[in-house]
């Protein structure tokens, strides 16, 4: 994985990556995803019923991560603006 920041760095780094990808699996296919400076994983804890009830009980932010696993879980997620919230609320 590679992360550039100016157009002539995706292509060089395109070329390389290609190379790379051709000599030990024999196709030169890469893909390609935007780069997040500052990602956040926020998770809402959600509880429904059998007829369909469903509320939140909270959210907490799990960014801290190592490995993919989560270090920490700080209930509730703070420095999240307050829309941001809410349109993770009402979607449960």
């Amino acid at each position: 994985m590679r992360v550039v920041h100016t157009e002539a760095a995706l292509l060089n780094a395109w070329r390389v990556t290609r190379r790379e990808a051709q000599n030990p699996f024999g196709d030169d296919v890469v893909y390609l995803e935007r780069f997040l400076e500052r990602p956040r994983h926020v998770e809402l804890q959600v509880l429904s019923d059998a007829h369909g009830n469903t509320i939140h009980l909270g959210e907490r932010d799990c960014s801290m991560q190592r490995r993919h696993q989560k270090v920490l879980e700080e209930a509730r997620a703070i420095d999240i603006d307050a829309h941001s919230l809410e349109t993770l609320r009402a979607a449960c």
